[in-house]
């Protein structure tokens, strides 16, 4: 598979870290993403799939009963805080 198409922008700011999917550009020959201000930024391959908790040890869970459950998932970049699924 071509890691072109996972190449993700890091965004550095006062405020924080974040990650915007990166957009090749001009017959491949460069990288853009929706920004709205100046600043540091640098290019990855996201080519590490994001993990998943579990949800227990048991070999059948009855999620019925359960008010609720949530995953957590987790990646090389600590990206999962603005993760919806």
């Amino acid at each position: 598979m071509n890691g072109k198409n996972k190449i993700v922008i890091k965004e550095i700011t006062g405020a924080g870290i974040l990650y915007k999917k990166a957009m090749w550009q001009n017959n491949d020959q460069w990288l853009s993403a929706e920004v709205w201000r100046l600043g540091t930024f640098q290019a990855f391959a996201d080519v590490v799939p994001p993990q998943l908790n579990d949800l227990g040890t048991a070999d059948t869970m009855i999620l019925v009963r359960l008010p609720g459950f949530a995953f957590w998932p987790t990646d090389n970049f600590g990206s999962n805080k603005n993760f919806q699924g």
